[in-house]
């Protein structure tokens, strides 16, 4: 077996992945997909054996798969790219039928023909980038395979809870094929299911970002430790200190690793050791990096580039010395393909180097906010509040959040007598930004709070958000609705399935945010967005809310 969905609604075998892929690539042929075009795959992660085949299909013409999430199918970037095919699960199943007849043998062999004609690429996977703007980031054959070190950390099992559309999802596509193991996939992320799985399928290691602790953690009654686990690999963003302390109530007794990298550095990474695996010891872990891996280089550097010294604030860059930096494909109509200068990736995080070469964790710079795990830009949202009739300017500030780390937030400053309307403003955002780059919090103001040089103090606008705006809820919402379907039409849903999940549905992660403090202020109801985000169906949480 290469892939199964945790709760057994979906598996694949080697037969079974060579024989569709040969089938579907015939289909792509036919449609005239060819070397170099590019394909739009969208698959939620319960259609993991889907994606697989659609994966090795395209590359199996030679083309290039582009990894969508249900948003970016109509978002103006695909557009961009080159919008062209896409596939779901749907077109999967409904082009083949169950037949078997290849082994993986020539499965290998269908993977690799892109080599010949095809475009050098993987596959590209869209990031708002360690900078803040958004990417389409181009990963290249050469820097698919290198992850070797999975073969210590998972000997016979992995199990998966990243998305399709982001690079970890991608990469766990193929992770069989190269290294002969079993991949599965939890089809949400909660207690009981990562427990089942971890238990049936016999693994004592498993890999996190650290905004999965916290979902983890929330989806049950109680945080009841994960007895048997061994060892943890942390991937992608820093781990900060609260997120620390619940990964040890979560993992008492597992040895944990961190690896900090970024979509656009790939295999150029910081590892540490989080923890050590003594179950009943406190860590003496306080924010450290770590030191570079294989093939990393890592240095500190200032405002104006310059690397600095041991001891010294400035941000973080990574290089790898073997494979050249992820290159971009265009996001914004008349872009070119962006070719880096040079190796080193700018990671968007302050930090420091002491004496033995180790780098920790200072903060994010003040010009991007982490929203879920997405570098979302300022200027980006500042641009779209811009355009409003009677906005005279706009700054964005981070504020915090328990679920999603950050959320935007943004001080527009009106002209006295052409102030728009907050009902204006709301359709204007709902319209203009999508997912994680909608405010949570706006308010009017006459002048931005600047420094005695000239820039705006973004603490100042986060604490003036805080206090005094408004949560970015859609006006029809305050109305008096009393169910839950009638909730989300006013929020945007314009076709509400009560038999699927508020994510099914299509709410993004600060749409659940936006909701559980709609519950909470309007209904006094108290649901976290990590509930909200595990929640079985609209019609069974529905039932549950009328008992307010």
């Amino acid at each position: 077996m290469a892939h199964v969905v945790a709760d057994g609604s979906a598996t694949l075998d080697f037969t079974e992945w060579a024989d569709r892929t040969a089938r579907l690539a015939d289909h792509l042929r036919m449609r005239g997909i060819a070397a170099g075009h590019l394909v739009g795959l969208c698959f939620p992660v319960a259609a993991t054996p889907d994606a697989a085949v659609a994966f090795t299909a395209v590359h199996a013409v030679g083309a290039v798969p582009v990894m969508l999430s249900p948003a970016d199918v109509t978002g103006p970037w695909w557009q961009t790219v080159g919008a062209g095919t896409v596939l779901t699960p749907v077109d999967v199943r409904t082009l083949l039928d169950e037949r078997e007849r290849a082994d993986d043998t020539q499965l290998k062999a269908l993977f690799a023909a892109a080599e010949d004609g095809g475009s050098g690429l993987t596959a590209v996977v869209r990031t708002s980038g360690t900078t803040g703007e958004p990417k389409a980031v181009a990963i290249p054959d050469t820097d698919t395979f290198h992850d070797t070190d999975v073969d210590t950390w998972f000997p016979d099992a992995l199990l998966v809870a990243s998305p399709t559309h982001s690079v970890d999802g991608m990469s766990h596509l193929i992770y069989p094929l190269v290294r002969g193991r079993l991949v599965v996939t939890l089809p949400q992320l909660d207690q009981n299911t990562f427990r089942t799985a971890v238990q049936r399928y016999g693994t004592d290691r498993v890999k996190l970002v650290p905004a999965m602790l916290r979902i983890l953690a929330e989806s049950g009654s109680d945080v009841r430790p994960f007895t048997g686990i061994r060892s943890v690999w942390l991937g992608s963003a820093a781990l900060t200190l609260p997120d620390h302390r619940l990964l040890r109530r979560l993992f008492p007794e597992a040895q944990v690793w961190m690896d900090y990298s970024s979509t656009e550095s790939g295999r150029a990474r910081l590892t540490t050791l989080v923890a050590d695996g003594t179950a009943g010891q406190e860590s003496d872990w306080a924010g450290e990096l770590g030191g570079p891996a294989a093939d990393t280089e890592v240095r500190v550097v200032g405002e104006d580039g310059t690397v600095l010294p041991t001891g010294a604030i400035g941000e973080i860059q990574l290089r790898h010395t073997v494979l050249a930096r992820r290159g971009h494909l265009p996001v914004h109509p008349g872009d070119a393909p962006v070719t880096p200068v040079d190796d080193w990736v700018s990671t968007g995080d302050l930090g420091v180097r002491d004496p033995a070469g180790r780098v920790w964790y200072h903060r994010r710079k003040a010009e991007t906010a982490n929203c879920g795990g997405e570098k979302i830009a300022f200027s980006e949202v500042e641009a779209v509040f811009r355009e409003l009739d009677g906005v005279r300017d706009a700054a964005a500030a981070a504020i915090p959040d328990p679920f999603l780390g950050e959320t935007i937030g943004v001080l527009l400053v009106t002209a006295p007598d052409r102030r728009p309307d907050r009902e204006t403003v709301e359709r204007h955002a709902l319209a203009r930004l999508r997912n994680n780059r909608r405010p949570s919090h706006l308010m009017f103001g006459t002048d931005l709070p600047r420094s005695e040089h000239g820039k705006v103090q973004r603490q100042r606008v986060r604490d003036l958000l805080v206090a005094e705006g408004w949560r970015l809820v859609p006006g029809a919402v305050r109305a008096d609705l009393r169910s839950l379907p009638a909730v989300l039409r006013a929020m945007g849903c314009e076709r509400v399935d009560e038999d699927a999940s508020l994510t099914a549905n299509g709410l993004s992660s600060i749409d659940l945010v936006t909701l559980s403090w709609f519950l909470g202020d309007q209904w006094q109801v108290e649901v976290t967005p990590a509930a909200l985000f595990n929640s079985a169906s609209v019609r069974e949480l529905d039932r549950r809310l009328a008992g307010r």
